[in-house]
């Protein structure tokens, strides 16, 4: 059960090997180049993601699988009227990110952080587990096997119209995106790092955010603060070359 990574010291990820006879890909978000890829080398290809992100794919990319799916949308909309109130955002449809790969008798199946995405493999830290077994077990056809009486993985799923019009992606969405992965990569180039120190009080401490060189922010109208996770918005401060947050505790 091997732990991918990818990401850090400048690694470009290759996790998926060389050989596909047959692949499914499940992934919340998708990007062509990385589908063509493994549509140029894989023998059958079979995509699953949220319809929104289906429908910025060229036609001639969904034409190509041999199946497009999306999950179904009453198991998206159901709610459970006597659950607490979410404290944090609530998440919607498909998350699941999950890659099968069959190769000869055996088959992959890599589960993680990976979306089937560009900024995935070329720029993110990212971490993924590989299982490996027999193809009859748990390769692709197992994945998308349906049997009277039973209630399996293709059971949740929904054909997409891959003749559809495609639409044009959100230009406001793509530079806000653009703008994010700029400000993460500026964020690993400064080098950060946390200091923690006991306070004057016993369960409080300090904690001091720090930078090994200054940080070169996007030149963008925008306003960024730093704060614990476990702190109010309102505590925020402008990630200057040294941010201090006196008397914390444990208990959050």
């Amino acid at each position: 059960m091997p732990l991918l990574g990818r990401g850090l010291n400048g690694k470009i990820a290759t996790p998926f090997g060389a050989r596909h006879d047959k692949a499914l890909i499940v992934s919340p978000f998708i990007s062509n180049t990385v589908v063509r890829d493994f549509l140029d080398h894989t023998g059958k290809t079979h995509l699953v993601s949220r319809p929104e992100c289906l429908q910025e794919l060229p036609q001639e990319t969904l034409r190509d699988c041999d199946s497009v799916s999306f999950l179904a949308p009453e198991l998206t909309d159901e709610s459970d009227e006597d659950a607490p109130p979410a404290k944090s955002e609530v998440l919607e449809g498909l998350h699941a990110k999950l890659f099968v790969i069959d190769r000869g008798w055996n088959a992959s199946v890599f589960s993680g952080s990976f979306n089937a995405t560009a900024h995935a493999l070329q720029h993110n830290v990212e971490f993924m587990v590989e299982l490996v077994g027999r193809k009859s077990q748990c390769g692709v056809d197992q994945f998308l096997r349906q049997a009277k009486g039973e209630t399996n993985f293709a059971d949740l799923l929904k054909p997409y119209d891959v003749d559809a019009p495609p639409v044009p992606a959100d230009a406001t969405a793509q530079q806000l995106d653009d703008l994010l992965q700029t400000v993460k990569r500026a964020i690993d180039a400064a080098g950060p790092r946390l200091i923690v120190t006991p306070a004057d009080e016993a369960d409080l401490f300090e904690l001091r955010l720090e930078w090994g060189r200054a940080p070169h922010w996007p030149k963008a109208n925008v306003k960024m603060s730093a704060w614990p996770i476990t702190q109010q918005a309102e505590v925020g401060q402008a990630p200057d070359m040294s941010v201090v947050f006196p008397r914390l505790s444990f208990r959050g």
